[in-house]
């Protein structure tokens, strides 16, 4: 878990203490802390318009894929218009 994930967790927590003050963190995290895949996840359920019963699960940042950017050479620049052909093949390969 990341740091950012640990202090989303622990804002969710004193978040749901606060709501919740007459019931035990037990009763809580049974209800919005279930254990779903083999991890502890915050979710909810909600009812949709058509009637269906939803599960909404909240996002974390260390299931993100990490992706590394390409390094600029350093003798190019936008503003030169000899590099105007390197530029947008950038541009085409990060569209993709």
């Amino acid at each position: 878990m990341t740091w950012v994930d640990e202090r989303v967790c622990g804002l969710m927590i004193r978040w749901l203490q606060r709501e919740y003050r007459q019931q035990t963190w037990s009763k809580i995290s049974k209800r919005y802390y279930p254990f779903v895949r083999g991890r502890y996840r915050f979710s909810a359920s909600y009812k949709s318009v058509k009637g269906k019963v939803k599960n909404v699960q909240l996002f974390r940042t260390s299931d993100l894929p990490i992706r590394y950017h390409t390094k600029i050479r350093s003798d190019a620049t936008r503003y030169d218009p000899a590099f105007r052909e390197y530029f947008d093949e950038r541009d085409r390969r990060r569209m993709y």
